[in-house]
């Protein structure tokens, strides 16, 4: 198939998708491809990183262009034949960030951009010997955006409300500088913005950042446990007590509880 009609594209997708294994490790090379190769090759790697578990380790490109044409290159001595290769691998490395961000924004699922900022950090350590700034950053907002996710999934209010892992993550992006190309920047900036409610110093503002990051990832289960917790933090504040304190938390909660439930007072049962 020479893939001058959908049909053939088609064919060749298929033929090339069945020779494929389980966990393969793909190396791509375009230079002598149709034009419209590359373009379908994308879909099919990311079809096959889906289905059968492959990763694209890299896109290279000969510009034997840039020798002259068919004729000319004929002429030249084999040692001066060197056409530059084109390493286009960040353009997919683009796809997949974009991919993992488009998961955390609309799903509130961090996990594949700790995959994908582990993967990028691993070949910068290896070359700066672990003194790269930026890699310390881009591994931190790998390790830190997961646990403040998780932190809002388990419905860790203490944690939400007292921890560090929403502020770490701010100060990862903003100290991530020159490692990505350009078009990186808008994916970490909005990644930043997700996050931003929560870098207030108010708890109780924290956690109605939380409340409000579940109804818009549709964890409905998780926002109705915090907006109980916010509640209680609500009246906690009001009275001037003290948002940790777990027991005097437990009895307002019973307290609300026996009130949503209308309990009549000889039915009232000591915490």
């Amino acid at each position: 198939d020479d893939a001058s009609s959908e049909a053939e594209i088609w064919n060749i997708f298929t033929t090339v998708y069945s020779q494929l294994q389980e966990g393969d490790q793909i190396y791509f090379d375009v230079t002598h491809a149709f034009r419209s190769i590359p373009m379908f090759a994308m879909v099919l790697f990311n079809y096959a990183k889906f289905l059968k578990k492959t990763s694209l380790k890299a896109i290279h490109y000969g510009a034997f262009e840039k020798l002259g044409n068919f004729q000319a290159v004929q002429q030249m001595p084999l040692g001066q034949r060197n056409a530059p290769v084109v390493d286009l691998t960040s353009f997919a490395t683009l796809m997949e960030w974009n991919s993992a961000a488009d998961r955390f924004i609309n799903y509130g699922d961090a996990n594949e951009i700790s995959r994908l900022a582990a993967e990028h950090v691993i070949p910068i350590k290896k070359e700066s010997q672990g003194a790269d700034i930026n890699a310390g950053a881009i591994s931190a907002l790998g390790r830190y955006l997961p646990k403040h996710v998780q932190d809002i999934r388990t419905c860790r209010s203490f944690q939400l409300m007292n921890g560090d892992n929403a502020r770490i993550v701010g100060d990862s992006i903003n100290n991530i500088k020159d490692t990505l190309i350009k078009p990186f920047d808008p994916i970490f900036s909005i990644i930043r913005d997700e996050i931003k409610p929560f870098l207030v110093t108010e708890k109780i503002e924290k956690l109605f950042a939380a409340v409000q990051w579940c109804i818009d990832k549709d964890h409905v289960q998780q926002g109705i446990t915090l907006l109980n917790e916010l509640v209680v933090t609500i009246i906690c504040n009001a009275r001037q007590l003290d948002f940790d304190d777990i027991e005097k938390r437990t009895v307002i909660s019973s307290l609300l509880n026996v009130t949503a439930s209308e309990t009549n007072e000889e039915e009232w049962k000591p915490i």
